[in-house]
């Protein structure tokens, strides 16, 4: 847990060192507050926490609590749902975060080893069309707990309506075989926020009359704005999305 502590916490002085614009020209930058953390060495601290298997056992932790909670609404009248993002939720995009040096390149290629281990830097909307994600176990438990108690399963993601056929395909694959809705963004990768886009989703999930009594998610995004009885973040360390 130390060690999980520790890189939130690189990954918090990361993000705002960028917020608060430490990226300027020598001049007009601010007084750090505090020595950064080496990028470099934190990618290294980063790699060690997924293929050391502690960034699963986080992972098994914060769905176990989830699955406490949701084994609680077992017997609840009305209709009752759930709602799961899908990157670093539900499929893990581990190969390509790694391929790209923690970067995130859209556009471009992403060939791949007779292992389906992307060779080079490899382009994102590429990988999503070859729907090779895995699926994170400790979420698909908790979607199948979903499904057997008759609670419908939402997926509310951030990835553009153009890769909808290639992740319909990548999460039946995964174990995912079947959802109420799949709610995607419209047009192409967007830089802003996705809470607008994400709380409106989950009111017009409200609307259709069911009570959303869990949202999980690996960004604090995907859990900002209300419009579910409890939240549950996941861990990832990887990239921030606000």
């Amino acid at each position: 847990m130390k060690a999980s502590i520790r890189l939130l916490l690189a990954a918090a002085l990361i993000w705002h060192s960028t917020a608060l614009g430490f990226a300027q020209t020598p001049a007009s930058a601010p007084v750090l507050p505090c020595k950064p953390v080496n990028l470099g060495q934190y990618k290294i601290e980063l790699t060690h926490y997924k293929e050391s298997g502690q960034y699963e056992r986080d992972l098994a932790v914060a769905a176990g609590r989830a699955a406490a909670w949701l084994a609680q609404q077992r017997g609840r009248k009305g209709k009752l749902a759930i709602v799961l993002d899908i990157d670093e939720t539900s499929l893990s995009n581990w190969p390509v975060i790694k391929a790209d040096d923690f970067g995130f390149i859209p556009q471009g290629p992403c060939d791949l080893s007779r292992d389906g281990i992307p060779i080079g830097a490899c382009g994102w909307i590429d990988w999503i069309n070859q729907a090779r994600d895995k699926p994170i176990l400790p979420t698909l438990a908790l979607y199948r707990q979903a499904r057997q108690a008759g609670i419908a399963v939402f997926f509310i993601t951030g990835r553009p309506g153009m890769l909808r056929a290639a992740t319909e395909r990548n999460l039946r694959a995964a174990g995912y075989d079947q959802w109420q809705e799949l709610i995607m963004r419209t047009g192409g990768y967007r830089t802003e926020s996705v809470i607008s886009y994400k709380s409106a989703a989950r009111a017009a999930i409200e609307r259709q009359g069911y009570m959303i009594v869990l949202n999980m998610g690996d960004q604090e995004s995907d859990l900002a704005g209300g419009h579910a009885e409890r939240t549950f973040k996941v861990p990832n360390p990887f990239y921030y999305i606000p």
